[in-house]
């Protein structure tokens, strides 16, 4: 069974609440994976270590996500190969960029986000 990735993994859900922010925090993703090639924005921290948010993505195919679970509900029904439209919040702009779902690889970090 392939399962579909984006390659992105986020912050938990607590983390975003105490952050105030209202979607999936993109803390990484996967070098040359998924979500690197569509250009998503990490999360990253200034010289003075202060923190810089990455993307927030607020929906998939249109469909709003919130939590953790709304991103894990609208990937499943994701094939391999498949492109998804993310929207985003990207500083004070909303933007939308389409990711192609790569298959799942043994040697992907545990924690990488389908």
């Amino acid at each position: 069974v392939l399962r579909p990735i984006l390659g992105v993994n986020f912050a938990p859900d607590g983390i975003t609440r105490m952050l105030g922010v209202n979607g999936i925090l993109v803390l990484d993703v996967t070098p040359e994976g998924p979500a690197a090639r569509a250009g998503l924005r990490v999360t990253t921290r200034d010289d003075d270590g202060r923190l810089i948010l990455g993307d927030v993505i607020t929906a998939v195919n249109g469909v709003p996500v919130r939590k953790a679970k709304d991103l894990f509900k609208q990937i499943d029904g994701v094939k391999v190969g498949e492109s998804v439209k993310l929207t985003l919040t990207r500083s004070d702009s909303v933007e939308t960029v389409t990711v192609t779902a790569d298959a799942r690889d043994a040697s992907m970090v545990p924690g990488m986000i389908r």
